[in-house]
């Protein structure tokens, strides 16, 4: 099963709980994001993981007809995050989306994974660490299971390792002026570009 997984978690330091701040739509970031995923053509499943169970978060993501996973273990390990929710649903390939990228629509999305699917490589990916973070904000991970199984355990990163020793298409970001949510300022920023997305529609 292809499914999306994606990162939220509550206790970031520099802008907590900045998954539950609402955009010029009504929704909340995380709620943006589940819905854009939700509307792939190649995602049958949405699941959203986290560090610790939290009953609003439960709620939101049920409320957008997404499952949940949370991990509570003692100390944060994302890999083991994702890898109980693969094996409790069953997922053969990956989406990662992060819950910071309000920005990210289903056409990006999909088009990172029809390229995944079409040339049967074991990880596919947009973004350019080395050139300036291009495409900050849009970044599209898709990834064999197998492949995660066989690479060196990242813990926190999760997929880094799989750059070596696999097959791996690295495509070019969107040329997009774009960022991921991280500081108030970020939020304040996209706020204010929605706003103006929002009202010319």
């Amino acid at each position: 099963m292809l499914g999306a997984i994606i990162q939220a978690r509550l206790g970031s330091t520099r802008l907590p709980a900045k998954v539950m701040l609402k955009l010029p739509s009504g929704e909340c970031m995380l709620e943006r994001i589940i819905n854009q995923a939700k509307q792939s053509k190649y995602i049958k499943k949405v699941i959203v993981v986290s560090p610790k169970y939290d009953k609003l978060l439960e709620s939101i993501v049920i409320g957008c007809g997404a499952e949940t996973s949370f991990a509570n273990h003692k100390a944060r390990d994302v890999l083991a995050e994702y890898l109980q929710a693969i094996q409790t649903f069953g997922l053969t390939t990956v989406v990662r989306i992060t819950s910071d990228c309000p920005m990210l629509t289903t056409d990006i999305i999909d088009s990172v994974v029809k390229v995944h699917l079409d040339s049967g490589v074991d990880y596919t990916y947009n973004h350019h660490d080395y050139d300036g973070n291009k495409g900050d904000g849009l970044d599209v991970e898709v990834f064999e299971v197998k492949a995660l199984y066989g690479a060196t355990p990242d813990y926190e990163h999760v997929t880094s390792n799989l750059r070596m020793g696999n097959s791996v298409n690295i495509l070019n970001p969107p040329d997009i002026d774009s960022f991921s949510v991280n500081t108030l300022e970020d939020y304040i920023k996209l706020y204010k570009i929605m706003g103006e997305y929002c009202g010319s529609t």
